[in-house]
């Protein structure tokens, strides 16, 4: 059933093709998701606060990309069979009363429970958006792609430096209870905008130009991959070596947006100027989430492994850098390139799995690929266990940008077997 919305949208703008209101809707929730990012504005207050060690607060992220693997799966699952507004609307109740009682808190317990319970709602921002676009667009979705995950830079961006405002003009409480309110709201009036081309009676876009090709072959095998399910995925490489790529990279892109602002501190830099590295990091990968994907699908036939390599290369230079940091202007040249790059890489993948697996179970299957997000898990910890050991960053750094160039490594196998296949 169309809603009053809906219908006023279409009465305010007639010739606009309504996948790309879905992709506005899609970008809201993506956006949502940087609050998460922040965590590390919230570390030194609550270290002081309450006393935690590194570890011990790091651990708390760690909890949270636990919960969020599983809750990618089972979004990604719901979106696949029931559609994606009851999902998104339960995903915004966990996200705002989550946040809410966080700012009630008095021990570790109660963070990782409260923390635990927004974790369970965050799920929504891999894989319910980004398999939603994806059905809308035939053509244009590698843009359409970059447009959505741009609004978790976005929302980075955003909510970094007003985080840091809040937390150190009000007090974190208050902080978390904003960040309740807003994200609840955003999601919840981002559900009443979302749909299926299938529910609404329209076609994707680029649909009547691709069948009106003389290319039967490529009909053919667009049909075959829009069949495929999760136990045929499962048994193909490419799945597998996805997540994979998936892990190697996040352990390293975790431990800096935990880590950066202390690390930052720690260093002698202000902490404003910190978190505001950190928005402007998520601000700078939203051209790498835009871009990229755009020259991947116009220059190299959308060979997006091409891609994965790239970013995974430039993220190991960059964490060597890291390793030397000890002025401003040296964190910000760090943020600006590795923003880019750690933009480029997420929309690549969503593409990547897309392209191989197709989109009758690309909701469940971009929730397999989170089992990558067990690196997110290690690489906060790797931080807070080494900083405890050795009372710096370095040799977390140096792992981290080991593990960058595993993910690239990983991303040549895939454009390998890629191309066997061809």
């Amino acid at each position: 059933m169309t809603s009053i919305y809906e219908k006023k949208i279409r009465e305010f703008a007639p010739r606009l093709y309504y996948g790309w209101i879905v992709v506005v809707a899609c970008f809201i929730c993506c956006m949502t998701y940087g609050t998460f990012y922040t965590f590390g504005i919230f570390f030194k207050p609550l270290q002081d606060q309450f006393g935690w060690s590194y570890t011990l607060t790091s651990s708390v992220q760690s909890i949270h990309i636990l919960i969020y693997i599983i809750s990618s799966f089972v979004v990604g699952w719901a979106t696949d069979r029931f559609g994606p507004r009851w999902p998104l609307i339960l995903c915004a109740l966990c996200v705002g009363v989550g946040y809410l009682l966080c700012s009630r808190i008095q021990s570790i317990g109660q963070l990782y429970l409260f923390y635990s319970i927004a974790s369970m709602g965050a799920g929504l921002v891999w894989s319910l958006p980004l398999s939603i676009v994806q059905r809308w667009f035939i053509e244009r979705r590698g843009l359409a792609v970059g447009i959505t995950v741009s609004g978790i830079g976005i929302g980075t961006f955003v909510w970094a430096p007003t985080v840091n405002y809040l937390v150190y003009q009000y007090g974190w409480r208050v902080a978390y209870v904003v960040m309740g309110l807003v994200t609840g709201t955003a999601l919840s009036l981002s559900a009443v905008l979302v749909g299926t081309p299938e529910k609404k009676d329209i076609q994707p876009y680029g649909d009547q130009k691709m069948y009106s090709s003389s290319n039967h072959c490529f009909l053919s095998h667009q049909n075959t991959l829009r069949g495929m399910g999760l136990k045929q995925a499962i048994m193909t490489k490419e799945l597998w070596l996805i997540c994979l790529f998936q892990l190697f990279f996040n352990v390293g892109i975790f431990l800096v947006f935990v880590h950066l602002v202390p690390f930052a501190i720690q260093t002698g830099i202000d902490r404003g100027a910190a978190a505001a590295a950190l928005g402007l990091m998520g601000g700078l990968s939203v051209l790498g989430r835009i871009i990229t994907p755009v020259i991947i699908e116009k220059r190299m036939a959308s060979q997006w492994e091409r891609g994965l390599i790239v970013c995974g290369v430039c993220a190991t230079i960059m964490l060597l850098w890291l390793t030397q940091v000890d002025a401003l202007w040296m964190l910000y040249l760090f943020v600006i390139i590795l923003g880019y790059f750690y933009g480029s890489w997420i929309p690549l993948v969503v593409a990547l799995t897309g392209s191989c697996f197709g989109l009758k179970r690309l909701g469940t299957l971009l929730g397999v690929t989170q089992i990558g997000l067990v690196g997110a898990i290690i690489g906060p910890l790797l931080g807070g266990i080494f900083n405890d050991k050795t009372g710096d960053y370095s040799s977390a750094f140096v792992v981290c940008s080991i593990s960058f160039f595993l993910a690239a490594i990983v991303a040549f196998v895939i454009k390998a077997t890629g191309s066997n296949r061809r």
